[in-house]
């Protein structure tokens, strides 16, 4: 009998995991509740925290490496660290899970990665100074209690909206649409193999002086091998960028993203919030549904033309017309095909790189 095995929208059936992914898996789940009992009770905030979230990684990452040897891979520890937040935080797993792959680049991700890092090596590989592994736990707990009792927030504020063509009436056509664009996004071999899908549309102002606006849609896919190599999880992250819309801060919106039909497709709770460093430009990233990306992405595999609408209690924000083809859909099944051969090769990389390593000691 199979596990199966989500990751992202597609679940794969795998097989059992090894006894020693399983130790690794228990052990993770039981360390990190007993470091967060040190507290009290956490606030549930700080699972959606970046900085929480690099810290807490980073100390399943050593537990880990440790429960399956030195020689790990950083790929599968972070894995057995999402597998775990399935038995020690169940609610928050996959809303966790999705949120870190979002923010690898993210500073305070970043951040909390590195006072884990010096907090386990003191705490557990015995190499950094106590004090230094001290002050990076009261670091994390300091942020821990700012997230349970933070300062009052301000009223949202009303998105700033410039010149969306046609807002409040029928809908836009776009003035040019570009191909479908695949862009490599992989690292190197120790990595998970990705590649980005990307399309864009511009509208022209209805003043002749207004902005263009831009709606650029980017699906990545990202695959990866798991337990051994004996089955490929593949997630999928679908982003809208749209510019300009001005944004202060998160708000809760509602996209209806569907072929004209209606066969595909439906409206979707969603989260959109400024770029950093482009402020006159929103992003949205976030679902509220667990199907939400993959009702999207079927929609856009359709090859039928599309509406897309964007609405908060106000009112309308952008209201327009996409047209579609096949040619997603062809890009999308290459791209995966060539993902799985890609990562087939990498664990053949990363293999003889741990021979080497092992030949060496």
């Amino acid at each position: 009998m199979d596990t199966p095995v989500w990751t992202g929208d597609i679940m794969f059936n795998i097989g059992f995991f090894k006894s020693k992914w399983t130790r690794a898996v228990e052990e993770v789940a039981d360390y990190i509740p007993k470091l967060l009992d040190q507290y009290g009770k956490m606030p549930s905030g700080a699972l959606r925290d970046p900085y929480c979230l690099g810290f807490l990684q980073i100390v399943g990452v050593h537990v880990a490496s440790r429960s399956m040897n030195q020689n790990t891979d950083m790929h599968n520890s972070n894995l057995v660290f999402e597998e775990a937040l399935k038995r020690f935080a169940p609610s928050y797993a996959v809303e966790v899970s999705e949120l870190l792959s979002l923010i690898r680049e993210n500073a305070s991700y970043l951040r909390g990665k590195k006072d884990g890092d010096l907090y386990m090596g003191w705490k557990l590989l015995h190499l950094a100074p106590q004090r230094d592994g001290k002050a990076a736990l009261e670091r994390f707990f300091d942020r821990v209690r700012y997230i349970g009792s933070p300062p009052p927030k301000a009223k949202p504020a009303t998105p700033v909206l410039a010149d969306i063509p046609l807002k409040q009436g029928p809908s836009a056509k776009p003035q040019t649409s570009g191909a479908w664009q695949v862009e490599n996004k992989s690292r190197d071999f120790n990595n998970p193999s990705k590649e980005e899908l990307s399309r864009s549309y511009c509208f022209s102002s209805p003043s002749s002086q207004g902005p263009i606006t831009t709606l650029r849609i980017v699906c990545s896919l990202e695959a990866s091998l798991v337990n051994n190599g004996e089955g490929v999880a593949l997630n999928r992250r679908l982003r809208f960028y749209l510019d300009p819309l001005r944004l202060p801060q998160e708000v809760e919106l509602i996209m209806r993203f569907a072929t004209s039909d209606g066969a595909h497709g439906r409206d979707f709770d969603v989260i959109a919030d400024h770029v950093e460093g482009e402020r006159d430009t929103a992003m949205i990233a976030k679902f509220g549904g667990r199907s939400d990306v993959s009702a999207c992405v079927a929609a856009i595999r359709s090859g039928k033309e599309m509406s897309f609408t964007l609405r908060n209690e106000n009112g309308s924000l952008a209201n327009f017309d996409l047209p579609n083809d096949r040619e997603f859909e062809r890009l999308y099944d290459e791209t995966f095909e060539r993902l799985k051969e890609r990562e087939v090769l990498n664990e053949m990389l990363r293999y003889n790189t741990q021979l080497q390593a092992q030949k060496r000691e």
